[in-house]
């Protein structure tokens, strides 16, 4: 199955974000995009691929370690990006803030559980974002520089502040209309870890 770590957001923050993705939609982009339905608006912590369903209790354990060295801790949507870059972009995003440095000390702390039980570590840095839209594969690079331009144009999301208190071990199964994600465990963050 594939599965992922995540962070779900909460229905505050969902609102925002569609609200952004309307008022985007109603100023025309220069191009039809895929845009991301907020249900299925997730933070991502890591990205596992392929497991085997065997494994579901060992990653559990390994997600409660790591959830355990890290306090709740506040997040908020911040400024819009793209990926790889606003000239060539193929995934429109808009980022997470947290100032204290409690999101990258978790990612990393679920990185440190993970190695040990044979996953790799993500490939790339980690900047924490959300995906609004992506990008067609056929659209050509004029096409794309217009649509980066006008995307960091656009007015963020509303800055919605969210406490997180939890991570979980997410499951992604394919249908024909779209994903659907199962929560498979839950481990909670710890009031006496580092803040």
């Amino acid at each position: 199955m594939r599965a992922f770590v995540a962070i779900e957001l909460d229905a505050e923050l969902c609102d925002a974000l569609t609200a952004a993705v309307r008022a985007m939609q109603a100023a025309k982009p220069p191009l039809k995009l895929k845009w991301v339905t907020p249900e299925h608006q997730h933070l991502t912590l890591h990205f596992f691929g392929e497991i085997d369903t065997n494994r579901v209790d060992e990653i559990t354990q390994a997600l409660h370690g790591a959830a355990g060295r890290v306090a709740p801790f506040d997040i908020s949507l911040a400024e819009l990006g793209c990926f790889p870059n606003i000239y060539k972009p193929n995934v429109l995003w808009v980022g997470i803030r947290e100032p204290n440095g409690s999101l990258r000390r978790l990612q990393k702390s679920i990185e440190a559980e993970l190695v040990p039980l044979g996953f790799a570590s993500e490939p790339r840095s980690f900047t924490p974002h959300l995906t609004l839209a992506r990008v067609p594969h056929d659209a050509g690079s004029a096409v794309r520089r217009a649509l980066g331009d006008w995307f960091v144009r656009q007015p963020p999301p509303t800055c919605v502040v969210q406490r997180v208190e939890r991570i979980h071990l997410m499951r992604s199964d394919l249908f024909p209309g779209g994903h659907r994600y199962t929560t498979l465990s839950t481990a909670a963050l710890a009031a006496d870890g580092q803040a």
